[in-house]
């Protein structure tokens, strides 16, 4: 991924938050909180471009551990592709809100997901980290980049918790704007890192200096 696709990305993650700002509230198709649309198409696809990358890193490794590291956030990421597509993560909530009641603080149940996957999403968080500290050892500019896509991915979790809650109701939109757009940012800025440190690597192997 070169730095004009990037700025691309970002263009384009603009352009669909000043489309649900305008019309979001009359057509769901340019809604940033319903599924199936471009906008989550767009950020399942920068989550399993995100997979790829990781996937040239996963054959490039030398050790095993680094195999495991890179190729376990790979399948993460293209999971996390197709969750987005086949929102089977408000599903669970949906259906485990029946077993389990949610905080009685909340609106609705829908925000419980993250209560239910908090350890997935601990344990994925861990392995950000530790590959974030691969690789700003090896390329600050990609670490400052996963560093970026870690914070935005901290607000959107934050910000989707605070949005179920009953006393935030009235800022809602507000809320939607912000997770939203976290989360498809945080998706161009993992590709990007992800990218430009597989580049890296990739060079390093096979092309002649």
């Amino acid at each position: 991924m070169t730095v004009k696709m990037f700025y691309w990305c970002l263009g384009i993650i603009v352009f669909f938050i000043v489309l649900h700002m305008l019309f979001g509230a009359q057509f769901d198709i340019f809604n940033l909180d319903r599924e199936r649309t471009p906008a989550a198409i767009f950020s399942a696809l920068q989550f399993i471009a995100t997979g790829y990358a990781l996937c040239t890193l996963y054959f490039l490794s030398a050790t095993r551990s680094q195999r495991m590291l890179w190729g376990s956030l790979g399948l993460l990421f293209v999971l996390l592709g197709l969750d987005e597509i086949s929102e089977l993560h408000e599903n669970a909530a949906y259906y485990l809100v029946k077993y389990v009641p949610p905080f009685p603080f909340f609106q609705s149940g829908t925000p419980m997901w993250i209560v239910f996957l908090s350890p997935v999403i601990l344990g994925a968080l861990i392995l950000l980290v530790i590959a974030l500290r691969r690789v700003y050892a090896d390329n600050w500019k990609a670490g400052r980049l996963l560093v970026g896509a870690v914070l935005f991915v901290l607000a959107a979790l934050v910000l989707e918790f605070l949005g179920g809650a009953i006393v935030f109701q009235t800022l809602l939109p507000v809320f939607v704007v912000l997770e939203e757009g976290a989360e498809l940012f945080a998706g161009a800025f993992f590709l990007f890192g992800f990218s430009l440190y597989a580049k890296e690597k990739f060079c390093a192997h096979f092309v002649k200096k």
